[in-house]
């Protein structure tokens, strides 16, 4: 636990999930996917034991959405020779996280359900 909130992975979890951050960016990120976690399961990831592994997955997956995001700027693509920008939206965003969240903590367990187990 750090900072007073539950990660759901490692870092050597993460790293033989194939993520590539250093440690520091993973810790700072991880923070962020768990608080994400926590949001969208309205905080009962913290005692499902039995998705363990699908709730550390997740995390792993969230935390390179997440740096990506803060280290892209928004920016989709960016073209130099005619000068053209794409920049993501909000409504992108929060589809690959819904995304990444529905695949992960709708089974053995739904967390993503309002009504409880």
């Amino acid at each position: 636990m750090k900072g007073g909130r539950p990660v759901y992975s490692t870092y050597e979890a993460y790293l033989a999930r194939g993520g590539k951050l250093g440690e520091a960016d993973y810790q700072a990120m991880a923070l962020k996917a768990a608080a994400e976690i926590d949001w969208r399961t309205f905080g009962r990831a913290k005692n499902c034991r039995e998705m363990a592994q699908e709730l550390s997955a997740c995390e792993c997956e969230l935390t390179d959405v997440l740096y990506l995001d803060q280290s892209a700027q928004g920016i989709r693509t960016e073209n130099n020779d005619g000068y053209s920008i794409t920049y993501t939206d909000e409504e992108d965003r929060r589809q690959k996280l819904e995304n990444i969240c529905r695949r992960y903590l709708s089974a053995p367990v739904n967390l993503l359900l309002s009504g409880g187990r």
